[in-house]
């Protein structure tokens, strides 16, 4: 049998919360293998060595050799948890690999030939439906990953799960199930009706973009048929006073600013061209006020100026709200997934609305600039920051970045407990101070172009 990876474990007797706890004081890491018609075995590995090996995507779909003592094992990854905010292995769980015995396992999904696609060519948008797929075969016969050629394909056609070519051996037991979903598809983006010049679905169109505009110029809040008590959203009450004081004085209407949206268009493409703006941050009353959260302040800030509140959506793994900003109708995105686990949120929300990544804005906490800086630029890496290296993971990195600083402690040894620690009230009202210059930026964005926000938002925060 053919092993791609070895994995050092050693056994352990010590079971339960308290034993777990002192592993992963000591840099261990809890695990467990089963199957093989033997009984369950408690295991303990360095988390340094497994955070090396499950960076590599083929260590999640080949067979591992785990290597106790004098004794080898063939295995292969079942589950893997992780810290809900730190970049931290919880426990892992192994299966072991008979010869003669069927595995079951998930393998990832390789595209190849979108750009030389005949749909692509003619100005379509390509949807990933699935990025993997599990499998049934024998260790012998596990391929690393199933390739999808996208070479054929064109304008509005789907490719399904029966439409793989899986290496012999190999089965995929949705099918024998009588399941075929699609797995990726090139489609045109969606595009107003063209009516005619002068129709009365024409003129209404007119008005309400004219009123849209006028409102989320001059900070209008959009009057309910009825009258109807004033109250601060749910969503936006999590955040610090100071963050609901960067938007609008005053409480927002609660039936207020519902705004029509329809998947891909924006009405306003004199500027840069957005669709999402993503905050980051960690779900939860003991997140809310953390430095981590920033991102979340932003959104709550923007969805508070234009009087509209989120709800959770579970498509998205996330929370949205809908806004009009110079015209552009924006999605708000708070995801619900954790820091680690962001892109997921971000990808699901891009595929519902056929949003390309150059329109997504993803607002971020920074370590390396001060308290009451922002910067604002396009593309780049994740520095460090685990909710970026999410995004670039399901999303690509050519999406926009509105960097909001947090300050750094000064010893890279604290930074996981300072993140995860609410500022000081004078470092709080400096990155409040960025939100609103970032607030501002966005409008500059969205009307003028990069060019001109940049220098507005660079030129002002940094003179404060």
């Amino acid at each position: 049998m053919k092993t791609a990876f070895e994995l050092v474990a050693e056994f352990r007797d010590a079971q339960g919360k308290g034993a777990s706890r002192r592993l992963r004081h000591a840099n261990k890491v809890p695990a467990i293998l089963y199957g093989g018609h033997r009984d369950p075995r408690a295991l303990s590995l360095d988390h340094t060595k497994l955070l090396l090996l499950l960076d590599n995507e083929r260590f999640y779909s080949t067979i591992i050799n785990l290597k106790v003592g004098e004794l080898n094992q063939a295995a292969i990854l079942k589950d893997v948890q992780r810290h809900p905010a730190k970049n931290a292995i919880v426990h892992i769980d192994l299966q072991r690999v008979l010869d003669d015995e069927k595995i079951r396992i998930t393998i990832p999904l390789h595209f190849r030939g979108e750009a030389g696609s005949p749909g692509v060519k003619k100005g379509g948008i390509v949807s990933h439906l699935r990025n993997e797929v599990e499998i049934t075969c024998l260790p012998k016969d596990l391929p690393e990953f199933v390739e999808v050629d996208l070479s054929a394909v064109d304008l509005n056609q789907m490719l399904y799960l029966a439409d793989l070519k899986v290496p012999a051996g190999v089965e995929i037991p949705e099918l024998t199930h009588g399941r075929n979903p699609p797995i990726v598809s090139i489609h045109q983006r969606a595009r107003p009706r063209n009516r005619k010049p002068g129709s009365c679905a024409n003129r209404r169109q007119a008005q309400r973009q004219q009123r849209h505009r006028r409102r989320a110029q001059q900070g209008l809040r959009q009057r309910p048929s009825r009258p109807k008590p004033r109250r601060t959203p749910r969503s936006n009450a999590n955040a610090p006073a100071a963050v609901q004081a960067a938007g609008e004085s005053g409480p927002p209407c609660r039936g207020a600013a519902r705004f029509s949206f329809f998947p891909g268009r924006t009405i306003n493409m004199a500027g840069t061209p957005l669709q999402i703006v993503v905050g980051l941050g960690n779900p939860g009353p003991e997140h809310r006020l953390t430095r981590h959260n920033a991102g979340f302040w932003f959104v709550d800030a923007l969805a508070y100026r234009h009087g509209v509140q989120f709800r959770a959506h579970a498509r998205y793994q996330g929370e949205i709200a809908k806004v009009v900003v110079e015209g552009t109708e924006l999605v708000l995105l708070k995801p619900q997934t954790y820091m680690n686990r962001s892109g997921l949120s971000i990808r699901a929300l891009m595929d519902y609305i056929k949003a390309p990544v150059s329109a997504v804005l993803v607002v971020h906490d920074d370590l390396d600039l001060p308290c009451g800086v922002a910067r604002l630029k396009l593309g780049g890496g994740h520095g460090g920051h685990n909710g970026l290296r999410d995004a670039i993971t399901h999303c690509g990195a050519d999406f926009w970045r509105l960097r909001l600083g947090v300050g750094h402690p000064g010893d890279k040894s604290q930074v996981i407990d300072y993140v995860l620690q609410r500022a000081r009230p004078a470092e709080e009202n400096a990155i409040v101070d960025a939100i609103d210059a970032g607030l501002d930026s966005l409008t500059v964005l969205l009307r003028d172009g990069a060019e001109k926000a940049m220098n507005r938002l660079h030129t002002r925060v940094s003179s404060d």
